[in-house]
């Protein structure tokens, strides 16, 4: 059965509001080739591009004593 287009409006005014309360969005500016590995390496590890940069960050705040 298809959506309402009323319905499917809501919903991603909806999905929107969640992830802008959410989530904090960071733009960062990398060579091609950089960008390339970055993205290769998550899907080898089966994580998104942000997963894989969190972990990343996560271990070397470890790694560090912090959190």
């Amino acid at each position: 059965m298809e959506e309402k287009p009323k319905n499917r409006e809501s919903k991603i005014k909806a999905n929107n509001k969640y992830k802008n309360k959410t989530y904090k969005r960071i733009a960062i500016d990398i060579r091609p080739e950089t960008a390339e590995e970055i993205k290769n390496t998550a899907k080898s590890e089966g994580k998104s591009i942000a997963g894989y940069i969190t972990d990343l960050h996560k271990k070397h705040l470890e790694e560090k004593g912090g959190k």
